[in-house]
């Protein structure tokens, strides 16, 4: 029975294969590095970008906080509106029926019962 020698060729292709992950464990912390000053700084690290340009854009989210605000600020004006509303058409001298404060009353409520489900709508999406 023939036998061979491979204890050089193991020692050799152990050692390269150390050699290669040694090598991926640093190009993962060089990339993880890169990317985490690239998060903390706002600089781009796409190639095609200007060298020293900072990209200062806000969140997608901005644009939402600051519509919902706006519809906020309506629907609180409705309210001040319909609190209004309703006091006038408690606190009228006479008995009579006045559709005409009944219909602004359920306008009003309607405005802001249509602006609060847009602001979920858009809070959902």
């Amino acid at each position: 029975m023939a036998t061979r020698r491979l204890t050089d060729q193991f020692i050799l292709m152990r050692n390269n294969a150390i050699q290669n992950r040694h090598m991926l464990v640093e190009q993962e912390l060089d990339e993880l590095a890169d990317d985490r000053m690239a998060l903390v700084s706002g600089i781009s690290l796409d190639p095609e970008a200007t060298i020293g340009v900072t990209k200062r854009l806000p969140p997608k989210w901005v644009d939402g906080v600051d519509e919902i605000q706006y519809d906020v600020t309506r629907i609180k004006q409705k309210m001040k509106e319909l609190a209004s509303l309703h006091d006038k058409h408690m606190n009228r001298p006479t008995l009579d029926d006045s559709s005409e404060a009944e219909h602004a009353i359920e306008i009003t409520t309607q405005e802001i019962t249509q602006v609060l489900r847009r602001s979920v709508c858009q809070q959902a999406s």
